[in-house]
């Protein structure tokens, strides 16, 4: 479905930290944490945990041995990393759309679900199973099924998300704060329990650096898009304040305030498109051989929503671009009709025959 440039979907956001937010620097542990103290009072000083940022491991050394940790740590690089924001988005798309079903007839795989797990089995490992068996009977690829395809025979989220055996339609760049003169770094500290014993754990203080009143900008896209895809996108963007990212979102930490700050969408063709949306099956020009050839399992969009307010500019003799607000688009995409019907439950799944 890369292999052409069909359609694009485009989305600026706004991610505002309204209580701390922690994503682990992932080269401060707790062994470094104990290394890099020269004293005990030192140690006391120095958080457990920062979050992650691109400034170089002597910087990062530098602020947590500071006797004013936090004011110095405060200078570092921060950002929240695309993959945060993928596994959070993604495993919200996957608890809700695994409730529209029964678990026995399920068509949300298990992205940690091995080989021989059931039904849940995960796309990952299926694909993987069923590349396997066709090595082994030395199937060429000419002389494959077209069903065998990977995103035909994959659950929706993985067609959106991607999996190990095959590239995801979504894009997720990384958040840069962009108001660093109101965020700040704040410290907190928690005593963890023994769940059993009932008191306090042995060296159970646990002291980290969150961001609070930062906001970063997020940049997604969505390529090669069919209509239902941007109905999952819409609810992610609709929920972005419901969706707590990091460590801690138990104790109430990681909850930003979300906010679209603007939408494009980006059409190719020789043909100014007209004011509906179409996923890449509805295209005037290439959905059609597509849909014919049932190569991906794509079939046209039940009904196209229309955008009276797009007005598309000619940017190149081949690509046409529009900008939506958010109402707009929650408008139109509210009124695109997901083909739950035509997702195959991962039950049904069976290694397809070469032809």
């Amino acid at each position: 479905m890369l292999k052409q440039a069909v359609n694009e979907f485009r989305a600026q956001l706004l991610l505002k930290s309204v209580s701390p937010l922690l994503i682990r620097e992932g080269r401060y542990f707790e062994e470094r944490r104990q290394e890099w103290a020269r004293s005990p009072d030192d140690r006391k000083r120095m958080p457990h945990a920062i979050p992650i940022s691109r400034s170089t491991e002597a910087a990062i050394k530098s602020a947590v041995c500071d006797p004013r940790p936090v004011e110095k740590v405060q200078g570092l690089d921060f950002y929240v990393p695309g993959s945060s924001l993928r596994g959070t988005w993604r495993s919200y798309l996957e608890r809700t759309l695994r409730s529209l079903s029964s678990p026995d007839n399920s068509y949300i795989c298990d992205p940690f679900a091995g080989k021989g797990e059931g039904h849940d089995e995960s796309c990952s490992t299926r694909l993987a199973t069923v590349r396997d068996e066709l090595e082994e009977r030395k199937v060429p690829p000419g002389r494959r099924n077209p069903q065998l395809i990977p995103y035909a025979i994959s659950c929706p989220v993985c067609k959106l998300f991607g999996s190990t055996m095959q590239a995801g339609r979504i894009r997720i760049g990384d958040g840069e704060w962009i108001n660093r003169p109101e965020g700040r770094i704040v410290e907190r500290e928690h005593v963890l329990i023994n769940r059993k014993s009932g008191q306090v754990a042995r060296g159970a203080l646990f002291k980290f650096f969150g961001i609070l009143g930062a906001t970063f900008r997020v940049e997604i896209s969505v390529q090669n898009f069919e209509l239902w895809h941007l109905a999952l996108v819409g609810s992610v963007l609709k929920d972005l304040s419901l969706l707590p990212l990091g460590s801690c979102k138990n104790k109430g930490y990681g909850r930003v305030q979300g906010t679209v700050e603007g939408i494009s969408l980006a059409s190719f063709g020789t043909a100014e498109p007209d004011q509906r949306l179409r996923g890449v099956a509805d295209h005037p020009d290439s959905g059609r051989a597509l849909s014919y050839q049932q190569r991906y399992n794509i079939r046209p969009s039940a009904n196209l929503p229309e955008v009276p307010s797009v007005s598309w500019e000619k940017v190149s003799p081949w690509r046409f671009e529009c900008s939506l607000d958010w109402t707009a688009f929650e408008t139109a995409w509210k009124q695109i009709a997901v083909p739950w019907g035509d997702f195959q439950p991962l039950s049904a799944r069976a290694l397809p025959e070469a032809r």
